[in-house]
């Protein structure tokens, strides 16, 4: 994994429980180009449940590539 050298985005809620939030550890591990942002009050679908903080980090990933 991680051998193409993409960019990648990882935005994961701290309150995930369908794939709990420490498994970020693995992902980065795996991809070590990842950015990851961690999104507090938030679970499994953090674009939805806190559009307002996962939009401009969306944003600003798509503007960079």
């Amino acid at each position: 994994m991680g051998q193409q050298g993409r960019a990648v985005l990882l935005i994961w809620g701290r309150a995930d429980i369908t794939v709990p939030f420490k498994t970020h550890e693995q992902v980065q591990t795996a991809i070590p180009q990842v950015q990851f942002h961690p999104i507090d009050e938030a679970g499994h679908i953090p674009n939805y449940e806190r559009p307002e903080v996962v939009n401009p980090l969306l944003i600003d990933f798509f503007r960079q590539g």
